[in-house]
């Protein structure tokens, strides 16, 4: 199974010769190369140039800049430049898997044509300097570069600006220093030893199974009983010690006071963190717990290099703002959350969900420009939230922010929408919100932690410019590279019903895995209550049909009917397990969604 799953894969990626991605300024491209023993970056350039001559032809040269590596193998990226200097955003990413093989590319190199000799009217420590006479600004650094436009290459100072939560890539006109562009790089949303605190886990509407405003409402974070019975005492692994002191900071996470607003993080003499809700200090145990417990899952998944270090976070660095926010700047970068509305950091889903655009970016700095790239990292925070929480209890999984949302301050999100590709309002959440739910079926359908390695190894390929179709072909190929290709049918199937992938690609005449006597199959999934469960069990086998909720609730149970059984379940059921139970035992199991 696992040879036939790879050479699915082949055939299904050899479909894509030439395909144009959807809205986005890369192009991917599969391949199988060998490369020599002890390859360094020359030879894996030269292969990639071999394999896609047009490349040659861009202009300019292409040179190391960085190279990430990753449980599926190591990832050389190439900047683009053009007489000495960096094109923005322009260049290739090459991946090698661990067997020395190039085996993939994604480019978002730009055609030069013939550019003046760049001209930069004043030196870079001149252009700093603007920046620091504004205000408020913490650090400032100016790098030379090209702007690609319709009109050819125009010389820019691209200067990186940090303010007290901010972040910002300012380009400015090499010859006379007007603003080009604007765009905001931040994404919104002693000894060691352990402690005890009071969290939730992971925010109490999940908790206690009730939506927000059934129990309990902000109430402008009073502290009452019923938020008392949602807590639970948990261990605080590995604090530093230090000046007599127990500190929130350990090997993945470190509080701290970064913004503006003063609320030191929370501090104690004997390692008790124990604190009510309307107290600063339970917002800085919230986040310490659920980051530390979720980069030690990372972990554990074998992805070691992914923001492996004391993380920094404000727990209250957005104030009154009903807001969070990741700050990206190289091993300094941190996190802000605020306390408008719900406190953000009473909710973990708001806490990981900016966590994932750490991640994000600790694989592939530097990448989050384009709609559909911002909107491929939103959902990575979306995901990575859901799963958690999924994880820890099923109950609304779902609903995303379902305690600091979903409330009289903002609507939420969801990771079951029924929206497919392109969404009825495009912008960076809706598509997002697409590519969470999407990855939320393979995992239901993969396994959790198949799906979650999936998920993280995808994210070293990201590119500027790239698109949701894009993030799903570097999918399959992480499916290749860690699991053999034993998923493509599930990832193939999923992408193809939300429109994200079209074509050859969702072809019925590709078939990815072989169909056994006893295969069945639910359609149309996902459905709005009405399906038709396929199979081949014989006539008079006395075989059932059972479905349950994923709490175990049964929704159904009655004799299997021969060939085509049809199937109405409430609108807005959600995930279903569906089971063939025959001679007292499991002949089949798959899973539906029920759309509302």
């Amino acid at each position: 199974m696992k040879n036939l799953a790879s050479r699915s894969l082949w055939m299904l990626l050899a479909l894509l010769a030439g395909r144009q991605p959807i809205a986005a300024q890369t192009a991917y491209r599969a391949c199988s190369v060998q490369l020599a023993p002890g390859h360094a970056a020359p030879a894996v350039l030269d292969a990639v140039l071999a394999q896609w001559p047009d490349l040659r032809a861009a202009g300019g040269e292409f040179r190391l800049e960085r190279q990430m590596d990753s449980p599926g193998g190591r990832y050389w990226h190439f900047g683009q430049y053009y007489e000495g200097l960096p094109i923005l955003r322009a260049g290739i990413k090459a991946h090698v898997d661990p067997a020395g093989r190039l085996r993939a590319v994604m480019h978002a190199a730009v055609r030069v044509r013939e550019a003046a000799a760049p001209v930069f009217g004043q030196p870079d420590s001149v252009m700093a300097q603007r920046f620091w006479e504004q205000g408020g600004v913490q650090q400032a650094a100016v790098r030379r570069g090209w702007l690609h436009t319709e009109g050819g290459l125009i010389p820019v100072y691209a200067c990186t600006v940090h303010g007290a939560g901010t972040a910002e890539e300012i380009g400015l006109h090499g010859p006379d220093g007007r603003e080009l562009y604007r765009e905001d790089l931040a994404a919104y949303a002693g000894i060691d030893t352990s402690g005890t605190g009071r969290v939730f886990i992971p925010n109490p509407c999940t908790r206690l199974m009730a939506p927000y405003g059934a129990l309990f409402t902000d109430q402008q974070d009073q502290h009452s009983p019923v938020f008392e019975t949602a807590m639970d005492t948990v261990v605080l692994r590995n604090l530093t010690w230090r000046d007599g002191l127990f500190r929130l900071e350990g090997p993945y996470v470190k509080l701290e006071d970064i913004a503006s607003f003063s609320v030191p993080p929370a501090v104690s003499a004997d390692g008790a963190f124990y604190f009510t809700r309307d107290q600063d200090g339970f917002e800085d145990v919230m986040v310490y717990y659920h980051l530390d417990t979720f980069q030690r899952y990372v972990q554990r998944l074998g992805f070691t290099n992914l923001q492996n270090r004391p993380f920094r976070a404000d727990a209250h660095g957005k104030a009154d703002l009903d807001q969070s926010t990741f700050v990206p700047n190289d091993t300094l970068s941190y996190i802000l959350l605020g306390d408008g509305g719900v406190d953000d950091a009473e909710d973990a889903d708001v806490i990981i969900h900016e966590y994932g655009h750490a991640l994000s970016y600790a694989a592939s700095p530097g990448t989050r420009s384009g709609l559909e790239r911002q909107g491929l990292d939103e959902g990575v925070g979306d995901y990575f939230a859901a799963a958690y929480s999924y994880d820890l209890n099923p109950w609304n999984w779902h609903l995303l922010f379902d305690w600091d949302g979903h409330n009289e301050f903002w609507p939420g999100r969801t990771a079951m929408t029924s929206m497919t590709y392109p969404p009825p309002l495009v912008n960076i959440y809706t598509l997002g919100e697409l590519w969470a739910a999407t990855l939320m079926q393979i995992r239901l359908e993969a396994g959790d932690t198949v799906c979650d390695r999936l998920a993280l190894q995808e994210l070293y390929g990201h590119m500027p410019g790239m698109s949701l179709a894009d993030g799903g072909l570097l999918l399959l190929d992480a499916d290749s590279v860690l699991y053999g290709g034993a998923h493509t049918e599930t990832i193939r199937q999923y992408f193809c019903q939300r429109n994200i992938w079209s074509g050859n690609l969702c072809s019925p005449a590709v078939s990815l895995t072989p169909q056994s006597a006893a295969a069945a199959s639910i359609s149309p999934n996902p459905s709005r209550g009405r399906m038709y469960l396929r199979h081949q069990v014989p006539a008079g086998s006395g075989a059932m049909l059972e479905i349950h909720s994923l709490l175990g609730q049964e929704l159904l149970r009655e004799p299997l009917r021969p060939g085509v059984h049809p199937v109405d379940l409430p609108a807005g059921a959600g995930w279903v397990l569906v089971f063939i139970r025959s001679d007292g035992g499991t002949a089949w199991q798959g899973k539906a969604l029920v759309l509302p």
